[in-house]
């Protein structure tokens, strides 16, 4: 309320309710004072067949509208409708942004091959991990580097939702992003296609197909690939133990043959088999060392190597498939595990088109009209079967197998060395399922919410980081009372970096220089310090 009329020496004053602005249509342009009330102005509405919107609306600012009628009126980089498409030698940065391309054609090749490489040894450390995971693991190492893991891929999620975030905080983002999974930071593949899309530009009779056709089916078809690679490398691996495994067998099952010593020695055999006294007769053949002064040394040592090739010989586990597939299943899970997330993001975008001066266009690309022409091929051989092979495959397939193994899996070896990377560490085995739902509900805001603007996603997703904040109170899912606090320490830096950015839209960049930078060096902080 405001003091609509001031009291009097014969009248109380009056007061009326303020007016609430409808921030859909309307931003306050001028704020309520105890004897005024606020002024509520509509939007400036864009028309985006002539115009782009260069300064979103907030709730205390209009939106900006600048023509874009000819090419020569998009900044460098950009081109197309709402000048949002990046030229050739430039690739996506975020959701609308384009960044220079640090190198094209063959340099941009040989980034991406080291990108691959490091991604590979990145799912490796994750593969060796899972593999080594058991049932008395009292640092939990594997699960918290799934939570450090999970973390970083939300926050590289939450970056894509428009809030204008400073330069530094979308530093911060690209580095999670990169660090937890398959990033355009680090296979830059619009970069590679930099020269065919410059001749293909040049040529005018051919239509140039779009680039997020090429680089998402790549993402998408990347994973099978590199499990194929896996299942190689351990066939290979297979192979070449069996035939180390052969070797060192019959090394230890015949001593005499492989040695070149001279000595008679008996050593006490563990099995107790032998006639007299449970021991062991060996004779080593070697003239040279017959009349050697240090026989008897020499004969201590034979002992000790035979007692050595004894164990040996008891230890021996003949390497079967059994293992091999077990490693097979391990690198199998942790690459849809962590590429979840990505794969989502990836195929919803095929699917998410805007609508535009009476026409629907591809989100990712506005030069690509929705439902027409390669689109309905991409969207609907391509897009829709991954979207659920992946979002929806992956989460349904995991719960599967654990429900049916849901009765062994803390007391069944060959259950925890195949699907122990799941669910170890939870007391709740599901509870992984739940975190795979928690990564797909943000790209379905990132990316199904945005046309409903910005205040509706970051409240959704405000929601949702506080839904499984008090979910993970009530259910305390983790077995270690160290890696709950980490889960609620995540929740709560995602929750506070959501919260945080959500005043970047809703403040003046220039009047508010110094307290957007004082919230940029905040969530740069938390996110450090977690």
């Amino acid at each position: 309320q405001y003091v609509s009329s001031a009291s009097t020496e014969t009248s109380d004053q009056q007061v009326a309710m303020l007016t609430t602005c409808d921030f859909s249509t309307h931003y306050e342009s001028t704020a309520p004072t105890a004897t005024s009330d606020r002024v509520c102005s509509p939007l400036t509405v864009c028309d985006y067949s002539k115009q782009y919107e260069s300064v979103l609306a907030g709730s205390h600012n209009d939106r900006t509208c600048t023509a874009h009628s000819t090419p020569e009126s998009c900044g460098d980089g950009y081109e197309g409708r709402l000048c949002h498409r990046c030229s050739p030698g430039f690739s996506r940065s975020g959701t609308d942004k384009c960044r220079t391309c640090y190198a094209v054609g063959v340099g941009a090749t040989a980034i991406a091959a080291v990108g691959i490489v490091a991604v590979i040894l990145a799912f490796a450390a994750f593969i060796w991990q899972a593999m080594n995971m058991s049932a008395n693991d009292k640092t939990s190492a594997g699960l918290t580097l799934k939570i450090a893991a999970a973390h970083m891929q939300v926050m590289a999620i939450a970056s894509n939702l428009p809030f204008r975030w400073p330069p530094a905080t979308e530093a911060m983002f690209r580095i999670m992003d990169a660090a937890s999974s398959v990033s355009e930071d680090v296979i830059a593949l619009e970069c590679m296609f930099a020269e065919s899309r410059f001749e293909a530009q040049q040529d005018a009779s051919e239509p140039q197909e779009s680039v997020v056709f090429t680089t998402t089916s790549l993402i998408l078809v990347g994973p099978i690939l590199l499990l194929v690679l896996f299942v190689a490398f351990w066939v290979l691996v297979h192979f070449v133990q069996v035939r180390k495994g052969g070797r060192r067998a019959a090394w230890v099952q015949n001593p005499v043959e492989h040695s070149t010593e001279s000595h008679s020695v008996s050593v006490p055999s563990d099995r107790g088999d032998d006639a007299e006294g449970g021991a062991m007769h060996i004779e080593f053949e070697n003239p040279s060392l017959a009349n050697s002064d240090d026989q008897r040394d020499d004969g201590d040592r034979a002992k000790r190597r035979m007692r050595r090739r004894m164990s040996l010989r008891s230890n021996i586990v003949p390497l079967t498939w059994k293992r091999t597939r077990e490693r097979i299943i391990v690198s199998c899970i942790v690459v849809a595990v962590l590429m979840h997330p990505t794969l989502t993001r990836r195929a919803v975008q095929l699917l998410t088109c805007d609508e535009l001066d009476g026409g629907a266009y591809l989100r990712s690309d506005l030069e690509v009209t929705c439902w027409e022409g390669a689109h309905v091929f991409w969207a609907l051989f391509v897009g829709l079967p991954f979207l659920i092979i992946y979002a929806c495959g992956i989460p349904l397939v995991s719960w599967y197998v654990l429900f049916k193994r849901r009765h062994k899996l803390a007391e069944d070896d060959a259950t925890i060395k195949r699907f122990g990377f799941l669910y170890m560490g939870y007391k709740r085995w599901w509870w992984e399922i739940v975190v795979m739902s928690r990564k797909v509900s943000m790209v379905v805001i990132d990316v199904v919410l945005a046309p409903s603007g910005v205040a509706v996603q970051s409240n959704v997703a405000l929601l949702l980081l506080v839904c499984m904040l008090v979910a993970t109170i009530v259910w305390k899912p983790f077995e270690k009372r160290h890696l709950g606090k980490l889960e609620m320490f995540s929740l709560t830096t995602s929750s506070g970096t959501l919260w945080l950015g959500t005043f970047f839209w809703s403040t003046d960049s220039e009047k508010d220089a110094t307290f957007q930078t004082i919230v940029s060096f905040t969530i740069v902080f938390i996110n450090v310090v977690f």
